[in-house]
Order: structure tokens, then sequence, then C-alpha cells
């Protein structure tokens, strides 16, 4: 574990929103934290049972995110006026700089899943006063950074790739004895490649496993379920055209 640390010790915050998320668990892990301490599976078996609880939580949200934009994604502009209907005050530059840091696909707009993540985050880290929709979606929140820090071994707030791989590895029961089977899911968890896992990463991953869709508003449509697992190379996707009231949040596991 030290080779693991010395390894994730060399990581540098590429925004500062990620500074802040590195302060927010070390912070937490502070107060609350003895994930580290147990094994990843016993956490993840017993977060999976909250999975379809955790989905209608994360997609109370949803009604913020709707109402703030003209379209399926979020402008700069758009997110600063949402900002301001949740209460939170900030500065524009302020703003832009957060707006940067949740933008996983670098496309200068923010889908629901990454808005989604700075709700999250500013829960958290107690940025701004509660209100409904994230006192619905607060154990969803919290489920997620538990399950996090659990994989966070070396206590560094992000876990490398190469880390990460032997934990899955070890999730799988030994059906991936090479680790090819792991690597596939690095993908979902290192989008950018930088060889790290950060919690920003791994949140807006762990929303597609509970079955959160980008497009969910819009009932009727397709929608994709999804299963994950470690036994597959990759996530395997069935679309199906369900009632909103008959969709199901994601099967995920690591083996069969």
């Amino acid at each position: 574990s030290s080779a693991f640390a010395m390894a994730t010790s060399t990581y540098v915050p590429e925004t500062d929103l990620e500074k802040k998320v590195l302060a927010v668990i070390a912070d937490y892990r502070k107060n609350n934290g003895t994930e580290k301490k147990l094994k990843p599976l016993a956490i993840f078996t017993k977060i999976q049972l909250g999975f379809p609880k955790f989905r209608k939580g994360f997609n109370s949200v949803r009604s913020l995110f709707d109402s703030s934009t003209k379209g399926k994604t979020m402008t700069v502009k758009e997110f600063e006026g949402a900002l301001l209907k949740a209460g939170v005050k900030i500065e524009k530059k302020d703003a832009e700089l957060v707006f940067e840091g949740l933008d996983v696909d670098k496309n200068k707009e923010l889908s629901f899943k990454e808005f989604l993540v700075y709700i999250a985050i500013g829960h958290l880290s107690q940025t701004f006063s509660s209100f409904k929709e994230v006192e619905k979606s607060k154990e969803a929140f919290e489920a997620a950074l538990k399950l996090f820090m659990a994989f966070d071994k070396s206590s560094i707030g992000v876990v490398s790739t190469s880390e990460m791989l032997v934990l899955l590895k070890g999730i799988g029961g030994g059906e991936d004895p090479k680790g090819e089977l792991a690597k596939s899911r690095m993908s979902e968890l290192d989008p950018n490649g930088d060889g790290y896992v950060t919690f920003i990463e791994f949140l807006h991953a762990f929303e597609g496993w509970v079955g959160v869709d980008d497009d969910e508003a819009d009932a009727g449509e397709e929608t994709e379920v999804l299963e994950v697992s470690l036994a597959r190379p990759s996530i395997s996707t069935e679309k199906k055209k369900l009632p909103m009231h008959k969709r199901k949040s994601s099967s995920v596991h690591f083996n069969k």
C-alpha cells in the first residue's frame, strides 16, 4: 500500500473544484471515516441494496436542472441561475471555475449528471443551505462518498488506476486473473486517462450505476438499462421503452 500512497501523493488537482473536493474528503474522513478499514466488496454489496432509493433521490434534483435550462444541457449562465434558485451566492468568476471542474467531458456544457455532482459536493461540503432536493438525495451522496473512501486505501483523496485495478480484481473473485476485464472499467472511472480516479469522476460513474440517465425526464423515450459487470469487457446495454414509473435502476455487480 505504501507504493500506492507514493503514486497518489504525486497527484496534482487540475481545478479549484478538485482542491475543494480533496478538502471535503479529508474532513469527512476525519469526522466519520472508517471505510478504508472495510473491504470494498462488503460496502458495495450493502450500498447496492439502496440503488433504487438513491436513483429516486438523485432524480429529485432534476426539476431544478430542467427549470434552469432551455435544452438538455446547461450553460455557464444557466448554471449561475440554478445556483441562485438553490440559494447559493457565488461570484461569476467562481461559478465559472466550478463549472469547469464539473465539465467532465470538456464540452463547455453540463449534463444533468454533471450538475448532480455539484449538488453532491455542495451538500457534502455544506456549501449551501439544505433544500428539499438535497434532503431527498443526501443519503445517496453520502453512500457514494463512503464507497469511494473504501477504494481510497491510501487516504489521499484520489485513487490511482493501478490501485483501483487491484481492488476491482479482488472484488471480481478471481474471475479476472490477468486484470484485463478490470481494465475495461477504467474508461468509465478515469475518462480523461490521467491515471487517477477522482471523486468527481467516481461520482459521475456511480450515478450511472444507480440508473440515472441524462434524458430521464423524457418519459416514454428510449433509456438504457445498464448492467455493469467486472466479468464483461464493457457495459452491456439493452434499450427498452419504459414508462417513467416502470424504469428501474441499474443492476450493478462485479461478478456473475
